[in-house]
């Protein structure tokens, strides 16, 4: 079985009386899911070693716990109702817990959606027309998100060579009550701060400055890949 296969059964065991978003719901979820994916042969998760903090501290965020501000990840002053940028290394299961979890919160109140930004610019490139556009433009700005591996998409070259990740991220802070995760893997080498240079040199100083106001995790954590 392949392992995208495990994101589309997750919401089985969401019956209609627990449609409020928990984290409770979502490391319950969370396990389960894994625990399916260390079974299967055919899947390269061989272990759960992912950093269990960071796994609750992920769920603590999407669901407004404020348990979240005791968490030993958050390098700034931890606030739910604030964004979040979440920085770590290649296969240590942050992709893996934002999906399986945005797929728990797609059958609750309180949706999260879950994109890729690769995916993000290939549809921004794909329009072909103002009303298209404009419906971009409104499902990018509407509801809590979550885009991850930010700074490994290329330019959109619709309607011109831009950095679309820099309108949109700004898009989005100025609707306050929708809230951003950020996810994304270091340069090769850089730390936490460098990276937050690499983002602020890619995307703009504006973009740059409100990343402060973000709450910062920075994982490090062996790899779940064989």
């Amino acid at each position: 079985m392949a392992q995208l296969d495990y994101y589309k059964s997750v919401s089985e065991y969401v019956t209609p009386e627990e449609r409020e978003l928990t984290a409770q719901l979502l490391l319950s979820g969370y396990d389960i899911e894994i625990q399916r994916m260390i079974e299967d042969p055919n899947c390269e998760i061989k272990e759960n070693l992912a950093d269990r903090v960071m796994i609750e501290t992920i769920a603590a965020w999407l669901s407004r716990d404020p348990m979240m501000i005791k968490s030993p990840l958050i390098l700034n002053r931890a606030d739910v109702t604030k964004n979040l940028l979440i920085i770590g290394g290649y296969g240590n299961g942050k992709t893996t817990a934002l999906r399986i979890m945005s797929m728990i919160a797609s059958k609750t109140k309180k949706p999260i959606k879950y994109l890729q930004t690769k995916e993000v610019v290939d549809k921004y490139d794909g329009i072909t027309g103002p009303s298209q556009k404009v419906g971009f433009w409104n499902e990018m700005k509407a509801h809590d998100r979550i885009f991850d591996d930010l700074m490994s998409e290329r330019q959109a070259s619709n309607y011109g060579k831009v950095e679309l990740f820099t309108d949109i991220l700004e898009a989005r802070d100025n609707v306050r009550k929708c809230r951003t995760v950020i996810c994304c893997n270091p340069p090769a080498g850089a730390n936490y701060k460098e990276t937050l240079f690499a983002i602020g040199e890619r995307y703009g100083g504006r973009v740059y400055d409100r990343l402060h106001i973000y709450n910062h995790i920075f994982v490090k954590a062996k790899s779940l890949r064989n």
